[in-house]
């Protein structure tokens, strides 16, 4: 049966950019398995299995990520021009390519498109 990491199941929770566990490093991603029979690997959008480098897609068998490494109601963002949502989370909600911060905080009203380009 398809496990949950979180508090009943004493996993990894990953909600901000405060965590500091990931997806366990022994668990194999399907990237991973892919990316050992010689596929090309992309992902584009919310990772949430971990904000430190060792967690992040480029770590777990992604050639390239774009995307945000937790939920986009989690931290500071950009519904618009002038209305920041969601103040609890102290760490802006970055867009990340592989491991740079592209953008932080996020315009979210213009996520798609950039998903769209890659």
């Amino acid at each position: 049966a398809p496990h949950a990491p979180g508090p009943s199941s004493g996993g990894n929770m990953v909600f901000t950019a405060e965590s500091i566990g990931g997806l366990p490093l022994n668990e194999t991603t399907t990237a991973e398995a892919l990316k050992a029979e010689g596929y090309a690997t992309l992902a584009i959008g919310k990772w949430h299995l971990g904000v430190r480098d060792m967690y992040l897609p480029t770590s777990r068998g992604f050639d390239e990520y774009l995307g945000i490494p937790f939920s986009q109601d989690m931290g500071e963002s950009f519904w618009g021009p002038e209305k920041p949502v969601l103040p609890f989370q102290p760490t802006a909600l970055p867009l990340l390519n592989g491991t740079t911060i592209v953008e932080q905080p996020v315009a979210l009203n213009t996520l798609a498109e950039k998903y769209v380009d890659k």
